[in-house]
């Protein structure tokens, strides 16, 4: 089974908010990091999105899979936290495959499988989502801002242990 290893050198990010809703988004290269978050305050909602990418071109029709190799250091309050991998091409667009909603801070592996075609480009890249939504009290899914006071501690952050893999 052929496997390499996929080196992420673009990004994107989305905010989208209403309200009294804070929402940012961030991504650090260098440290292959990826930053979100989205903090509502008594009535709002609100996404913020960042991506880390490359685009390959495909050499064969069958399933892929990449194996995603992960610290996550996030807090969540009444809202949600989630972690993907997507594939974007001029055809089909957009399709993600989610890894998991970001639990406890801690080290994991997760793994998605897919079928692309042979012959095109592919944008192919791991997201982080973080939503938050309330009428009333406080909801936060919080991988971007400091830890402490004077951000002793380090940001909360999702961060990639290695390159994810592609195999096929």
């Amino acid at each position: 089974m052929p496997t390499f290893d996929l080196y992420l050198n673009g990004t994107t990010t989305q905010l989208d908010s209403t309200l009294n809703t804070r929402v940012d988004a961030d991504v650090d290269l260098d440290k292959e990091r990826l930053y979100a978050v989205s903090n509502s305050a008594a009535v709002g909602s609100g996404t913020a999105i960042a991506r880390m990418h490359s685009s390959y071109n495909i050499p064969e029709t069958t399933e892929y899979t990449v194996s995603v190799d992960y610290h996550r250091d996030v807090d969540v309050l009444a809202s949600s936290g989630e972690l993907y991998v997507y594939t974007k091409d001029d055809l089909t667009g957009l399709r993600k495959f989610k890894l998991e909603d970001l639990g406890p801070s801690g080290d994991t592996t997760r793994s998605a499988t897919f079928e692309m075609n042979e012959n095109r480009t592919y944008e192919i890249g791991i997201e982080l989502r973080a939503y938050s939504s309330t009428a009333g009290a406080a909801a936060y899914t919080d991988a971007y801002n400091c830890k402490s006071i004077g951000c002793f501690d380090g940001r909360h952050h999702v961060e990639m242990n290695r390159e994810p893999i592609l195999k096929w």
